[in-house]
């Protein structure tokens, strides 16, 4: 990331711990509450590994209670470890052979 837009600065972590310090818990979940909608939104226009729209699984998962949400994000993370593992070797590798900047060169 090269820059921070002042969007990106209006939330800043420290005001959320300072919220939660100062009991004020409704702030706090009004922020969980639409960073969690659009998680789920961003999630939800892509495409699942079959194809399909994942709109409606995401759907019935989330709707099913905190053990299924639960359950489907563990397996998830469990299934995309040998991808996160493979990504960084090639991730190592380049950077031995290209090093930190990966080749780049400013115009």
């Amino acid at each position: 990331m090269r820059e921070e837009t002042g969007y990106q600065r209006s939330l800043r972590r420290e005001d959320l711990a300072d919220a939660a310090e100062a009991d004020r818990i409704a702030e706090v979940r009004a922020v969980a509450f639409a960073s969690g909608r659009l998680l789920f939104s961003a999630h939800a226009r892509g495409p699942a590994t079959d194809g399909a729209p994942r709109r409606a699984a995401l759907s019935t998962i989330v709707t099913a209670g905190d053990a299924a949400l639960g359950a489907e994000t563990h397996a998830f993370v469990i299934d995309a470890l040998a991808t996160l593992g493979a990504d960084h070797e090639t991730f190592v590798a380049l950077l031995d052979e290209h090093g930190a900047r990966l080749g780049w060169q400013a115009p």
